[in-house]
């Protein structure tokens, strides 16, 4: 008597292992996969990054499209809609959609200023406002700078703010408060870059000053803000010469703002800016605005430097934390030419070591390649380096074959670009899908028989080469008594690889989803 998966375990399969590129032929290739695979196929709907006016055509039409599906075989399975940038005119397909997805959970998009007060619709729970995006068909029209009230954001990602800061942060503090009643726990605050270098106003503590007068207002004066993710970008994490003397920086504590108890990630927008001919890190990181968080997962820095060293320490050793338990993943971009240029500075190589020495779950690293060969030469059989997601710029297998198998945890590895040696005496990069695909299918492979060797099973899961990813794919058999499994090697379209926190770092993806929250 032949043996059969149960319906559920083929659909909860399919919805956490396969590609949308292996769904979309399950479902063409016979009415009954189609049955059991749509589901899963529609569940998440993403329309691509666009901005000039054909583009923007081009996403209304395909919107529209998609709103006419039969609503009980389509549109009732979609739980999450992402509709990356957009503007006013589609308000009226958008409620038409959020009509017929009866089942919708959350709507994420990305606009300019002028455009939010019109989408005050309850299912858009994450939303991106963007001063520095404005097209030409746009830059004529007034950009107001008050921001709208919105009554179910869960993630509210503010960048480029420019103008009358103050204002903004008027605004920026009602939308938080929320009627006494806050919503948003991922919160993104960057300033306009120009502003930010020598701004004499502090936009945080300007948020908390609102915020304050409005809580006791509405007699509740230890309200706080339940934040899980956080972006701190220029003007909010270092105190300017150029700021007016009339804050009180002892004040200026994340604590006074939200519990910092929730907060599991946080990350730095303190990418280098040039002063003259020379590249100089954005400024000094005011540690005690952090004190008080005690269970972080997660820090993400734009440029790795001392001062980053001397966070993750103050996070570490600060009293009554666990953050040396919990905090286990680490992102940077590395420079060592901006670096080098730092007065007083230890070298790049240095730090490295020194980051190196935390116990890390997920370490990624893009940039700068002159501290690759360090990192490949530290000695990965130590605990501390028990990592199970790995990216760095560049590697060649035959080269780093068994520094890698080292890692026996390793669930996820990922590179910027790849060499293979030819011949035995040459490098060459590889630059097409064949080859990326070839070179994933040698490492899954190596990594497969290494854990069979040692009786176990390979936790590798997904390898990442240039703008590619690849999964190995392990479905039980279906006949008898058949324990076997068998691999297929495939590769995930490009919206499921931006999932990954490596591909977005190295095509610098900033947009609201691939800045806050987690994947």
């Amino acid at each position: 008597m032949e043996s059969y998966l149960p319906l559920e375990l083929w659909i909860l399969l399919a919805d956490q292992r396969l590609p949308k590129k292996t769904l979309t032929t399950l479902c063409l290739t016979s009415k009954t996969l189609n049955e059991i695979f749509r589901p899963v196929l529609y569940r998440e709907i993403v329309l691509p990054e666009s901005a000039d006016e054909d583009e923007l055509q081009w996403k209304y039409r395909q919107l529209q499209a998609i709103s006419q599906l039969p609503i009980e075989t389509h549109l009732r399975h979609i739980r999450r809609l992402d509709l990356n940038y957009i503007e006013s005119a589609i308000l009226a397909c958008l409620c038409t959609c959020f009509y017929y997805m009866k089942n919708l959970e959350n709507c994420s998009i990305s606009t300019i200023p002028d455009s939010a007060p019109y989408f005050r619709l309850n299912k858009i729970r994450d939303i991106c406002l963007d001063l520095s995006k404005i097209t030409s068909h746009v830059q004529g029209r007034y950009i107001r700078p008050d921001l709208p009230k919105f009554r179910n954001l869960h993630s509210l990602d503010l960048r480029s703010l420019r103008g009358n800061l103050k204002i903004l942060g008027t605004s920026i503090a009602r939308i938080l408060f929320n009627d006494g009643m806050p919503t948003v726990t991922a919160l993104g605050l960057d300033v306009d870059g120009l502003q930010g270098s020598n701004t004499t106003s502090n936009l945080f503590l300007d948020i908390f000053a609102e915020f304050d007068n409005l809580r006791r207002e509405d007699e509740k004066p230890d309200l706080r803000l339940n934040l899980r993710d956080l972006i701190l970008g220029k003007g909010m994490y270092h105190q300017s010469p150029a700021m007016d003397v009339q804050y009180d920086y002892k004040q200026w504590r994340l604590s006074k703002l939200l519990d910092v108890t929730k907060l599991r990630t946080l990350r730095l927008l303190n990418d280098p800016c040039t002063e003259g001919n020379y590249w100089v890190p954005y400024k000094s990181i005011h540690l005690e605005l952090f004190d008080g968080i005690t269970a972080l997962q997660r820090v993400s820095v734009e440029f790795l430097s001392q001062e980053v060293l001397q966070l993750l320490h103050h996070l570490i050793m600060m009293k009554n934390s666990s953050n040396q338990t919990t905090l286990r993943e680490f992102q940077a971009t590395l420079d060592n030419t901006v670096h080098s240029q730092i007065p007083g500075s230890p070298s790049l190589s240095e730090v490295v070591a020194l980051l190196l020495q935390f116990k890390w779950r997920q370490l990624l690293l893009s940039g700068d390649e002159s501290c690759m060969d360090q990192i490949y030469e530290a000695s990965w059989d130590e605990p501390s380096y028990q990592w199970e997601e790995l990216g760095i710029l560049w590697i060649n297998w035959e080269q780093h074959r068994d520094t890698l198998l080292q890692l026996s945890k390793l669930r996820i590895l990922m590179f910027s670009y790849a060499t293979v040696t030819i011949s035995g005496k040459r490098s060459q990069v590889i630059t097409c899908i064949e080859d990326a695909f070839d070179l994933s299918k040698r490492i899954f492979t190596a990594f497969q028989e290494r854990a069979a060797n040692q009786k176990r099973n390979s936790n590798l899961r997904y390898i990442g080469i240039e703008g590619w990813v690849f999964t190995s794919l392990r479905l039980p058999f279906s006949g008898p008594n058949d324990e076997r499994t068998g691999a297929e090697i495939v590769q995930l379209d490009k919206e499921e690889a931006r999932a990954f926190d490596f591909m977005r770092m190295n095509e610098k993806l900033l947009g609201v989803k691939y800045r806050l929250g987690r994947r």
